[in-house]
């Protein structure tokens, strides 16, 4: 929209007067350019960049038909991935919860799930699963960012979960805890409790 603004600007007193200050070759390269300069990184951000959080489902909803995949914990930042719309599969889903507060007055004490897990990221693993009041079965499939998986992986391979696939995500993400790929463990180890 804004390219074809620019683009009038241009040819606007041409088209009111029937003169041009610029030679259709000029408006020619300058189109080319606004263009080029936007369809590259159209391209770019609509194929390339967060493309994990997309293949991820995919990965996830064939190991649904399959039967592999039986149930799912998201241990990422809220809303980062498109969960039943693209699993297409009636099987538990969970990440955790991030709701904000009802009044303003309530924000210094609301808590948060998911600012716990970012906060204390081993100590909620082992308490998730110890704990049973959570509600929550061990998932089959636990789903995470690389930034998170640095800091956590010991503590899933205790609680006997193992890296099933990775996921290109991204080059760049201005939050850390979205950055590398997404990383899918599998819970492997039905002797760890």
């Amino acid at each position: 929209m804004y390219a074809a603004v620019s683009i009038h600007t241009l040819t606007s007193k041409q088209s009111v007067t029937g003169q041009s200050k610029h030679s259709p070759w000029s408006v020619r390269r300058i189109v080319a350019f606004l263009l080029v300069t936007n369809i590259v990184p159209a391209l770019y951000l609509n194929t390339v960049h967060q493309r994990g959080v997309v293949d991820v489902m995919s990965y996830l909803r064939q190991g649904a038909q399959t039967g592999s995949v039986t149930n799912i914990g998201f241990l990422m930042p809220c809303h980062s991935t498109p969960f039943y719309s693209h699993l297409h599969a009636n099987i538990p889903i969970w990440f955790l919860s991030c709701e904000p507060p009802l009044l303003a007055s309530g924000l210094d004490t609301h808590y948060w799930e998911a600012g716990e897990f970012e906060q204390r990221p081993n100590e909620f693993v082992h308490a998730m699963f110890a704990n049973t009041s959570t509600h929550r079965e061990k998932p089959s499939h636990l789903v995470l960012y690389d930034a998170m998986v640095v800091r956590v992986q010991k503590t899933l391979n205790e609680v006997g979960y193992v890296e099933d696939a990775r996921f290109f995500n991204t080059h760049f993400n201005g939050d850390e805890r979205r950055r590398g790929d997404v990383v899918v463990y599998r819970y492997s180890n039905p002797l760890v409790q």
